[in-house]
């Protein structure tokens, strides 16, 4: 399963059942719970040949060469997601 988003349903987050389908952050549905612990950082420098990078500079008219990623597992209980990030050029203008 692929999620191209940072939001995902209340109903996932918490375990119930999702006849409403309400939309939380994803970084608050992983930092509110102190139960949530959060495994070690990777990193990884993205070229043309990955496709994370291609995904990532597909509507970029002149993308740089390579992109900055990282990863890591965030577990809660028996629950475990993985989080990849990828970090456009525009992020060093924050």
């Amino acid at each position: 399963m692929r999620i191209a988003c940072c939001h995902l349903p209340a109903c996932l987050v918490h375990g119930r059942g999702c006849g409403a389908w309400v939309i939380v952050p994803l970084g608050a549905a992983l930092f509110v719970d102190p139960g949530v612990r959060r495994e070690a950082l990777q990193f990884k420098q993205l070229d043309k040949r990955h496709p994370l990078y291609r995904m990532a500079t597909a509507l970029i008219p002149q993308p740089a060469p390579t992109l900055w990623a990282r990863r890591s597992v965030f577990a809660l209980a028996s629950k475990r997601i993985l989080v990849t990030e990828v970090f456009l050029p525009a992020i060093k203008l924050l």
